[in-house]
């Protein structure tokens, strides 16, 4: 059984690569730091914060529909 932290990476990890089209790149993205996330990487926001999942879920989401502010 997968525990919560488990369960939240594998969401993000899917909706990044929907967002993406490309799971390689994805898996990138998700371990690189990022400006947006205060020059964390997405990986490790979602580890480290409760809301975590929620920044990086709504962080892909704007990239997917190309809203930037």
């Amino acid at each position: 059984m997968a525990s919560p932290a488990q369960s939240q990476a594998s969401e993000i990890t899917q909706l990044a690569i929907e967002v993406f089209e490309d799971a390689n790149y994805a898996a990138a993205w998700l371990n690189e730091r990022n400006v947006a996330l205060d020059n964390r990487s997405p990986a490790e926001v979602v580890m480290s914060d409760p809301k975590g999942t929620e920044v990086v879920k709504n962080l892909l989401l704007r990239i997917q529909y190309g809203v930037l502010a």
